[in-house]
This record gives C-alpha cells, structure tokens and sequence, in this order.
C-alpha cells in the first residue's frame, strides 16, 4: 500500500527520507553587440546566410528548417509589393544555402505572410496571409499548399480573419481542439481551425488580447502567446485546453517566442531600445514567472524587428532541444545556438526505519527493496517517470532529471 507521498524540487533541500544531490538550473548573462552568449559553452554559429529578410521559423515534420522570408525594403507603413519567400533547408543548415524558395508568394500591400505550419503527416503546408495595416479589416487568410511547394489552392482554405500571424498545429493533448490549427490573430483572439472544413473558434473568448503575433506549445501541453506592444496586458500569456487566458508575464514589445521541447522554459525575442535599436532573447520559467537575459543584439543588423505587419522577428528549438535557430534579419541569416539547454542532475531517494520517529537516522536500518516511483506532476498524478526499489544502503537514484518539481511515492 501506499505509505507516503512527498513533493520536492531539484536543487532544493529536503528533510526526512531524502538524501538530495545538489543540482541548479537556470542560465542568466548580459552581452553586447551581436548574439552573445553566456555562460561557456554555448556557441553561435551561421546556419544560413544570403536570406533577404528572415523571420518566423519553424521545423517541418521531416526536420528540415522552414523560413519565411519577407522580401522586403519598404519602410513601415509604405505599400510594398515585392513577393514573399517560404524557403526550405534540408538539414536545417543546408551548406549549399536554401537560395530556391519552397514557395514564392505574391502580394500587393503589407505585410504578406505569417506563420507556417503543417499537417501532422507533412503533406499540407498551412500559413497564414493578411494584408493591410491598422484598421478591423477582415482580409486575413490560411492559404494550403498541399504538398508542400504546390500553388496554393484557389479559393484560401481560410479567410475572414483579421490579420493573422502565428500559427501552429495544436497538439493530441489539447484537449477539444487537438489536431487543428491554432491561429494568433494580431487583432487580439486566439482561433482554433478544424485542418479539413476550415471551420474557426475563437476560443479564448471572452477573453480580449492584443496584437498577438506568434504562439508556441510547452510539454506539458499548454499553449503560450505573445504580443501586445505596450498596451495593457503586453507579454506572454498561457492558454489552457479549455481555452483557459492566464497573463504569465508583463513583456513589453516582446515579437516572437518559442518553447524548449524539455524543459518547458519560453524564449522571446523582445525589443529594449528603438534609438539605439536593440533586442533581447529572454528566457522565461513559466511556472515561477522568472524571466532572464539569454542573449543581447545591439544595432539594427541584429534580432531586426521586421515591424511591419505588426511583429517579427524569429526563433525555433530542434525537436531534441540541443539547438535555437534564430534570425538575424539584418544580416540576411539565420544563426544556431548550441550548448547545454538541457541540464540534468539526480536525485537520490533514502529509506531508512526510523524507530524512534524523530525524522533523523541514529544509527538505525536503512530499508532495502522499497518500491519508488517518480512523478513529474504533484501528488504523484499521471505515469511514472522513473520506478525502481531501494538498494542495501535504503537508496534509489533517479538520474538525468531536468530541473523542476517533481513527487515521488514509494511502498513497502
């Protein structure tokens, strides 16, 4: 039977039972100039160069590394008609440069497209399209180009949003809105879009948000949004399965975000200084709201902001979370950061009898064979992560845990 359910967190102390290797997570470094980053052993290299203006990012289900470059010398507000570029490296940083566009879309006024994202098989290439600045309008489209690299299909496969940007396929876990296509509208909601009829929720209603413009999912399954430029309720906001808006943290002039497919912790390109102009990729603990400095950018050739169109700016983790690719649109490329994102330590859990119950072992008998089971979640809820029982010395090591919480259970 169960006998005792205990919560505790890595790097943190804990009393009676359990012997806690030392572990801390967290990274936080300030910098100048182009991307720095800090402490050693991080690196950052060019990934591709020769992309007129990259901005979202984004990993197709074959792994390749999808960027969408947008073309463009307007200054903001001005009308700008040269054609958008979604282009494709394979493997994400492809030697020989992705110079032939995956697909060139044409457009007549700002800002063109958007996010990209695809069907959970790669054969629909979805992204969204919007034209116009400022204003209700209601021109905003999701173009298909099924597969990807085909014209897109005539009539759009969505249209009647405002001006949508980020765009992402919500993930199995996601309660009602598993598998559909989850839309950022910079005019504030957060749709959800059935990937067969078209058919759009708003399902942060009635929530209103503002000027959101890119959206990623966390392990654990919650969606996280950011935008909002300087208004009330500017910063990242969480979105539950049930549609669910909590604000994480107040992020003025934060552009594009992504999450670490392990840990969980948000990276968000943020603006800190027009004159000068100069940018910050924040790394954010969404459970405590911690938010630090990763990496600088000074000077407009780094972390550009691609402000027309109400955002830009871009960054994505590969699947196994070792690399951030991030564009640097001012020097037309995109750069990967590698280094240990992923920390991990162990945990050593003691069993001893203690017979006396005062909570400390005097020279009493560790318990061997004690079944242990670990839990990400509280109270022990959900699948185990790691079980086994106690050794001869009334110990059970769970090894190669990322930082954070966890509960353990064990039984006799």
């Amino acid at each position: 039977m169960r006998s005792n359910i205990q919560q505790w967190s890595i790097g943190m102390s804990v009393a009676v039972w359990f012997l806690i290797a030392s572990f801390a997570g967290g990274i936080a470094f300030e910098a100048l100039a182009e991307i720095q980053v800090i402490p050693p052993g991080f690196t950052v290299m060019t990934c591709v160069s020769g992309i007129a203006t990259p901005n979202k990012l984004t990993i197709a289900p074959d792994g390749s590394l999808i960027i969408v470059d947008y073309d463009t010398t307007a200054t903001i507000g001005d009308p700008d008609t040269t054609p958008d570029y979604i282009r494709k490296s394979d493997p994400p940083c492809n030697p020989r440069n992705p110079q032939t566009p995956l697909l060139t879309v044409q457009r007549d006024s700002d800002p063109g497209v958007g996010g990209v994202a695809f069907s959970s098989d790669g054969t629909k290439m979805f992204f969204t399209f919007s034209t116009g600045n400022g204003g209700d309008r209601t021109d905003g489209e999701i173009r298909v180009s099924s597969p990807p690299g085909t014209a897109p299909t005539v009539p759009p496969f969505k249209s009647g949003l405002n001006q949508p940007f980020g765009l992402a396929l919500a993930l199995a876990c996601f309660g009602d809105f598993a598998g559909k296509l989850i839309v950022a509208d910079g005019k504030g909601p957060i749709y959800a879009v059935d990937t067969m009829t078209g058919d759009a929720m708003n399902i942060t209603a009635p929530e209103t948000l503002l000027k959101q413009t890119d959206l990623a999912f966390s392990p654990d399954c919650n969606l996280f949004t950011v935008g909002g430029s300087l208004a009330v309720g500017a910063g990242v906001v969480r979105v539950n399965q049930l549609g669910t808006v909590s604000l994480v943290i107040p992020l003025p002039y934060a552009f594009a975000l992504t999450v670490h497919p392990i840990t969980g912790d948000l990276y968000v390109i943020t603006r800190v200084s027009t004159f000068p102009p100069a940018h910050e990729i924040k790394k954010i603990n969404p459970t405590t709201g911690e938010i630090t400095t990763f990496a600088t950018a000074d000077g407009a050739s780094d972390l550009e902001a691609g402000e027309v169109g109400g955002g830009g700016g871009g960054l994505v983790f590969s699947p196994d979370g070792s690399t951030l690719y991030v564009s640097e649109a001012g020097l037309d490329q995109v750069v990967k950061i590698t280094g240990p994102f992923i920390t991990t330590g162990p945990i050593i859990a003691h069993k001893f009898h203690d017979l006396n119950g005062n909570g400390v072992q005097d020279s009493e008998p560790n318990l061997s064979g004690w079944a242990m089971s670990l839990f990400s979640s509280s109270n022990c809820q959900g699948s185990a992560l790691q079980s086994g029982t106690t050794d001869a010395n009334g110990n059970k090591t769970f090894a190669n845990l990322v930082a954070g919480s966890y509960s353990q259970d064990f039984r006799g």
